[in-house]
């Protein structure tokens, strides 16, 4: 547990053999108190349960409470907190485990995004204890931003078992949904058995979020029920759209770990951790050499040329651990060749980079700061030749380019410059000017022929034309807009009053073929923008905006298991269809089927936005026609009461050829 910032004087003066310092926390299901075992005079974190809570709910929670004893309990490993004993004293269970100093990475992440390498380190550290639990058949199962606290020197602690599964034991059921939504893995949203790679998916999350300051499935507005199918069926953003600048291993290691299949994913969350000290050390090679290629927080790792030191983990308001790393000592430049490389002290460092770090001094540490103590004097020798080599370069340019100079004055003009030959030109005495040629002369000349018969036409004449011709073209494309606008109009007049039957038919996944639908609810909408007319302001279409729904006045039950519920509802969710649900359960509370009621009510619409530049219409539909969303590119040429026919054919539920000729990829 972490240190609080601010304490209150706690209820309880002891528990079992420890005395009640100050009080951490307090939540619903339970208080933390800072408490001390006297025996040893060690501090530990004492987490209790409330003995309060209603009884139909207290023997789960005090199952999980036990859970988290055993689970945890028989790790020991430098990234988990240590479990020192589960007891009941007056009624209050607790469980003593180590006291941490630090943050939580949720409230380190909200400092802003962190060093590169600060990032690989945590995750590797992370990724370790996963690897560890994993070998005594532990799942965690709630890996999140909050299970994990990193303490001032920059260890990563993992903490919260309370929902780790024991893979021998059965105390938590296949089926069980349990862990933070925004982190769960496939395997856990579909209720189905989850192992250590469930882990690995959600430690995938956790970098996500560290790099990009948002998890990568979860969107604005997004609901609980959208958010589990786009982890089942969407494939993660790439993270260097979320966040530009970042290194591409990273990408790389997140397509494995956030792979919908965990057979696709790391089988072993060591191998990630592995990924991640490579991954390290190289960043760590870089930024000494050219600070300025490296994006972001990379750039901000930099040391300068002539001191190294390394900051290993900082947290928010605690002030940096510097590790000196040797001064290095300048290397003649006739050693090295005037080329900038990485050392190959570096790349063998990173190529033997080591699988964990349980002793005092991290060895990737280690590694990184004896390759740059052999391979910085290398790189500095190199620098040094290469700054030399340019400077001799340019002062011989310099001395070439001056005598050059020179030799073209004296040979051009003898002894003048020239300033002094323009300046020896003078012109005719006026009593020459009768020999000289007169004006009607001059315009017989050739020379002035030939400048009237290269004449081109006025450009600012050219200009006045063309941008009456492109405001004519504007004016003509929307006048097609908004006949286009009045045709829709009218029909969807009419079938307001019709209330017509869809023609097609629609199939819902678990549902089956849906009850017979009508059009209800159309409704036509503008939008415009003004545009400057030769002086005068004028108002063309942006777009249209056309919305309207097919309802059955009949409800519809169906019946479906654990697995099929969360899709189900996940999919009238997305259509926002109105639904009840019923549960099934059996003795050990998870539910065996779930009934639902639907009532049938497609929205649908579209939305038509000029391209007034390329003169097209391009038409973003959902569920027009067959379910889903579809978009059709229209040229203006094409652009007629034909096509709106062929529009309101799909209205009604029957196909169109010709709209098909102008699908487009959304």
């Amino acid at each position: 547990m972490s240190t609080p910032h601010s304490t209150t004087a706690p209820a309880l003066k002891k528990l079992g053999r420890y005395e009640i310092v100050a009080e951490l926390g307090r939540g619903a299901m339970g208080t933390v108190y800072h408490g001390l075992d006297a025996t040893i005079e060690r501090p530990v974190a004492l987490k209790t349960l409330n003995p309060e809570l209603p009884q139909e709910i207290l023997a789960e929670v005090k199952e999980r409470f036990l859970r988290e004893a055993k689970s945890a309990g028989r790790l020991n490993h430098p990234n988990i907190v240590t479990i020192y004993e589960f007891g009941e004293d007056a009624g209050v269970a607790f469980i003593a485990m180590e006291f941490l100093e630090g943050k939580s990475l949720q409230d380190v992440m909200r400092g802003g995004r962190l060093p590169f390498t600060t990032i690989a380190d945590i995750v590797a550290q992370v990724a370790d204890a996963l690897d560890y639990a994993n070998r005594f058949g532990v799942v965690h199962r709630d890996i999140k931003p909050a299970n994990i606290m990193i303490a001032p020197h920059g260890a990563a602690k993992l903490t919260d078992f309370g929902i780790a599964r024991v893979q021998s034991s059965s105390m938590t059921q296949t089926g069980a949904m349990l862990g933070s939504p925004k982190y769960m893995s496939p395997e856990q949203v579909l209720g189905q058995q989850a192992d250590g790679r469930a882990d690995i998916f959600s430690l995938g999350v956790v970098l996500y979020e560290m790099l990009a300051s948002a998890t990568p499935f979860e969107t604005r507005d997004i609901t609980v029920f959208s958010l589990m199918q786009r982890i089942v069926t969407v494939p993660h953003p790439p993270v260097m759209e979320a966040a530009p600048g970042t290194p591409q291993p990273f990408e790389d290691m997140l397509k494995r770990a956030l792979a919908k299949k965990p057979e696709e994913r790391y089988q072993r969350a060591g191998d990630f951790a592995t990924d991640l000290r490579n991954l390290r050390l190289a960043l760590n090679s870089v930024p000494n050499l050219a600070p300025g290629l490296m994006p972001g927080a990379m750039a901000g790792t930099a040391a300068s040329s002539t001191e190294y030191q390394r900051t290993i983990v900082t947290n928010p308001g605690v002030a940096p651990v510097p590790v000196p790393v040797p001064v290095p000592v300048p290397v003649p430049a006739a050693a090295h060749a005037p080329a900038v490389t990485t050392p190959p002290a570096v790349a063998q460092s990173v190529a033997a980079a080591p699988h964990a770090s349980n002793a005092g001094i991290d060895p990737a540490c280690a590694v990184t700061m004896a390759s740059r103590a052999t391979a910085a004097p290398a790189l500095l020798g190199d620098l040094d030749n290469l700054g030399a080599s340019i400077d001799a370069m340019q002062e011989k340019f310099l001395a070439e380019e001056y005598q050059a100079m020179r030799a073209l004055r004296s040979g051009a003009s003898n002894s003048k410059d020239w300033g002094t030959m323009a300046g020896s030109i003078e012109p005719p005495p006026l009593e020459a000017s009768t020999a000289s040629p007169s004006s009607t002369d001059l315009k017989k000349s050739g020379v002035f022929g030939l400048l009237r018969q290269q004449a081109g036409p006025n450009l600012k004449e050219q200009a006045v034309a063309k941008r009456a011709a492109e405001a004519a073209a504007l004016l003509a494309f929307d006048a097609k807009l908004r006949a286009c606008y009045i045709f829709l109009l009218e029909f969807f007049r009419e079938a307001n009053a019709a209330n017509p039957q869809y023609a097609g038919a629609h199939t819902l996944p678990y549902y089956g073929a849906c009850p017979q639908i009508y059009f209800t609810d159309g409704v036509v909408n503008s939008r415009l923008k003004q545009i400057d007319d030769n002086g005068k302001i004028k108002e063309i279409v942006d777009h249209l905006i056309v919305s309207y729904c097919l309802t059955s006045n009949e409800y519809r039950r169906v019946t479906v298991n654990p697995a099929e519920q969360l899709k189900l509802e996940a999919l009238l969710t997305e259509h926002e269809m109105k639904f009840r649900v019923a549960e099934t359960r059996n003795d050990f509370k998870q539910v065996t089927r779930a009934v639902f009621d639907v009532e049938i009510k497609f929205i649908c619409s579209f939305t038509l936005r000029a391209d007034y530049a390329g003169q097209t219409a391009e038409i973003t539909c959902r569920n027009i026609g067959p379910l889903g969303r579809k978009r059709y590119k229209i040229p203006g040429a094409m652009l007629s009461d034909q096509v709106w026919e062929e529009f309101s054919k799909l209205i009604l539920g029957y196909p169109s050829e010709l709209l098909e000729r102008f699908v487009v990829a959304m």
